[in-house]
């Protein structure tokens, strides 16, 4: 019990550090170099588990075994179909065969949420149960995204609910490719596909990436 505790109290602190980085990007300096130093803050408490914990501990399987062949291929459908979907929502063509320098940006930025919610945050509660481990991941990468967009500073109108929804949901799903294939390789390629189509043609970052 004690463990468990521990546990959720230090990925809880994670979780509200990230959420706060999130918030003060979107301001002007100094306040948004008060979130970088936020973010530093949240790579040395990941760096400190590491030392103590295997990095497979998080990363979970590398390899190719048939699960997670089969978990990756739904992964990258999954991300390609709900990309054509945003294409859409965002009336812009549903293919493009043009990318530009920030799909390499935009997929790394994607790799990265993987990493630190389906990965680190979800591996970090091992000792609850899976469906609170995959729910506690998709809240707080939900929450994440959202705080990017309710500072004052944003000056862009945003549907939040849906926003807090939709990242929800899919998390969820991305959460369960983690557990059921035992690897971060299906949700973060499935990430991956999607910031690539989504953003591929952009020639330069979207107003809401820092």
């Amino acid at each position: 019990m004690e463990n468990r505790i521990k546990s959720l109290w230090q990925t809880s602190v994670l979780v509200i550090l990230l959420c706060a980085f999130s918030f003060l990007s979107q301001f002007e300096f100094p306040y948004k170099l008060c979130g970088i130093l936020l973010l530093l803050i949240c790579a040395y408490l990941i760096v400190r588990n590491i030392r103590t914990d295997p990095i497979s501990s998080f990363f979970g399987k590398i390899g190719f075994s048939k699960r997670i062949i089969v978990t990756l291929i739904i992964g990258i459908f999954t991300g390609g179909a709900l990309a054509l979907f945003c294409r859409r929502q965002f009336y812009l063509t549903l293919f493009s065969f043009k990318f530009q320098w920030f799909a390499i940006t935009g997929a790394g930025i994607g790799a990265c949420e993987e990493i630190i919610f389906r990965g680190y945050i979800q591996s970090q509660l091992l000792s609850f149960p899976k469906i609170f481990r995959i729910i506690f991941a998709s809240l707080a990468h939900a929450s994440y995204k959202c705080c990017l967009f309710l500072s004052p500073a944003v000056l862009h109108p945003v549907n939040l609910s849906l926003l807090f929804t939709a990242t929800l949901i899919v998390g969820l799903f991305f959460g369960w490719l983690k557990e059921y294939s035992g690897s971060i390789l299906p949700p973060a390629f499935a990430h991956i596909i999607f910031d690539i189509c989504v953003y591929g043609d952009y020639m330069q970052a979207p107003w809401w990436v820092w």
